[in-house]
């Protein structure tokens, strides 16, 4: 019987993460600050520097679309107005993070390729972390989970 459940639980689980992978970037995160984090719309509207009327779009979009998702309905994401706002807000953000990552990245290489031979230079560079892409880095605003 418990092989049972837990095999029903396994699809069901794989079910909900597919259904997650089609909820748009903004909408995904915010819905896991919500439901995982457990935020409320408030804290979440103040960690990612928007209204709580965004927040509680993209609750509403994520939650439509996973729920069709899991019933079997195709459902395409609906273009929103506010979260549309929101989402062009934050990658404006991100473009000017990354822009600025690598201006600064620029001139600290311009001033230790004069100090490192060149093997250690070139170890440098390839263990600079930068901002990545907009996923993650959305992803990366969401707070720690306590640990034990």
């Amino acid at each position: 019987m418990s092989v049972m459940v837990d095999v029903a639980e396994a699809r069901l689980l794989a079910l909900y993460e597919a259904a997650l992978d089609i909820v748009p970037p903004l909408s995904r995160t915010i819905f896991l600050m919500h439901r995982v984090d457990d935020l409320g719309y408030a804290e979440i509207a103040n960690r990612l520097t928007i209204d709580v009327a965004t927040v509680e779009a993209c609750m509403c979009e994520a939650m439509l679309l996973i729920c069709a998702h899991v019933d079997g309905d195709p459902v395409e994401p609906r273009p929103s107005r506010v979260i549309g706002i929101a989402d062009a807000r934050l990658r404006d953000r991100h473009r000017r993070l990354c822009r600025r990552w690598t201006r600064q990245r620029r001139r600290q290489l311009r001033n230790l390729r004069w100090l490192c031979p060149g093997s250690i230079f070139a170890i440098i560079d390839r263990l600079a972390v930068q901002p990545g892409d907009y996923d993650r880095w959305l992803y990366r605003k969401r707070p720690r989970a306590p640990t034990e």
